[in-house]
């Protein structure tokens, strides 16, 4: 396997170690040479000698039908891959930089959304980001008026926070806070054991408040799976970004989160938050039915196709 990788013998998800390969491809191999290539070349660079000697397998789960990748990069393979080859000074000049303005509309819309699901005053709350990246939604939740904090691993991107005025807290002082909302997005896809990680955020969840956890829609992936398109484009209908190697290594569908919050106490609420584009905006025709059909399909149908999100609300049983 090479010594960049550690391999899971359970579901990280209900820990069953029943499982079926339903994928298997070198790392190695042209096909994911050109992907990885592709991939990280516009992000920072890839050094295919850490990999090459590699299995990317997915395998799915015979309990909870989890899709998960079997071999994943291990402690010092992580720090090569966020650090490195997703450059963090290129990303942000890049990609983070250049926010169309309806991306900040759309951060708006959320963050009033969850403030109005409290009977609360704005600066009564505390909100926590766990994996906050560039600190846009923390920034967001902010000038809103609302005490907010953040977790990260990324250096670069802590030092961004704190240079903007944002706190941010380790995991382990996360048992002195309690919060009223905890902000997961696009995160739990990332991590090797998100049981555990799952567990150790509701011990900072207030007895009423809410969590959310956001991850790649992996609805139809065994099907675009024997497409195999690697050159999809993410949010298209054959994508394979939500087994993205290395990177996504925990598929989810609803009945999958589902499982992991009941297995640490959570039960689903819904939760009437508008994502939606404004339609006065100059934008695709595209997009805007997107974004007016967006919140429907998340409250009726929360992991449904052509919607590329898993967007769900928990609290405490």
């Amino acid at each position: 396997m090479g010594e960049g990788f550690v391999e899971r013998k359970k579901c990280p998800v209900c820990e069953e170690v029943k499982s079926e390969s339903i994928f298997e491809e070198p790392y190695g191999s042209q096909l994911l040479i050109q992907y990885l290539e592709s991939f990280y070349g516009i992000r920072g660079g890839v050094d295919l000698s850490k990999v090459r000697e590699g299995i990317y397998e997915l395998v799915k789960c015979s309990f909870c039908e989890l899709i998960y990748q079997r071999y994943i990069p291990n402690d010092a393979m992580m720090n090569t891959l966020y650090e490195r080859w997703l450059d963090p000074a290129m990303i942000y000049e890049k990609f983070e930089k250049n926010h169309a303005k309806e991306y900040y509309l759309g951060l708006a819309d959320e963050v009033a959304g969850i403030i109005g699901f409290f009977d609360a005053k704005p600066a009564d709350l505390e909100f926590f980001d766990f994996g906050m990246g560039w600190s846009n939604w923390c920034k967001m939740v902010q000038a809103f008026g609302v005490n907010v904090c953040g977790a990260e691993l990324s250096q670069a991107r802590i030092d961004h926070a704190k240079n903007h005025g944002l706190e941010v807290i380790g995991l382990s002082e996360l048992s002195e806070k309690r919060f009223d909302f905890i902000n997961t997005e696009q995160v739990f896809e990332h991590i090797s054991n998100p049981r555990e990680t799952l567990a150790l955020l509701v011990k900072g969840l207030k007895n009423n408040g809410l969590i959310k956890l956001s991850v790649p829609n992996g609805f139809d992936i065994e099907r675009r799976l024997k497409v195999n398109d690697w050159t999809a484009p993410k949010g298209s209908i054959n994508s394979l970004n939500p087994v993205a190697p290395l990177e996504h290594i925990n598929c989810f569908k609803t009945k999958n989160l589902d499982i992991l919050a009941d297995k640490v106490g959570l039960k689903r609420v819904k939760v009437q938050v508008n994502r939606a584009l404004k339609p006065k905006e100059k934008i695709d025709m595209k997009e805007k039915i997107k974004g007016v059909l967006r919140p429907i399909y998340r409250l009726i149908v929360p992991n449904s196709h052509p919607f590329d999100t898993t967007y769900l609300f928990y609290k405490k049983k």
